[in-house]
């Protein structure tokens, strides 16, 4: 599942990406090759030190840090949660820009 653009441009970034569990694909029709949609419950099973939310800034993002259900969550228990934009739901230049600049916020001093 490390094909899709997010994971590419992120690998590309530095980041190693989490390979999903197949059983995580909650879209009808099956699994696609470049992208996940899982469910609610399945997020619990994250093991990543951190975790980067599409479709929304750090502070968009803090709501899955404050969800309760997810407190242990690896990434929530570190405090590694973050947005990767508001336009992050799709890879053009405009948004890969926007999310290289914020990982450079995030991270720059890393």
């Amino acid at each position: 599942m490390t094909t899709g653009p997010h994971a590419q441009l992120l690998g590309e970034l530095g980041f190693t990406i989490e390979e999903p569990k197949a059983e995580w694909h909650a879209q009808e029709g099956g699994a696609r090759s470049d992208f996940v949609f899982a469910s609610y419950e399945n997020l619990t099973e994250l093991t990543a030190e951190t975790t980067f939310i599409l479709s929304q800034d750090n502070e968009g993002a803090q709501a899955f840090a404050d969800d309760p259900v997810l407190a242990n969550v690896p990434s929530v228990v570190n405090k590694q949660v973050y947005g990767l934009g508001k336009n992050s739901f799709r890879i053009d230049f405009y948004s890969a820009t926007e999310i290289a600049d914020g990982i450079l916020q995030n991270f720059g001093n890393a």
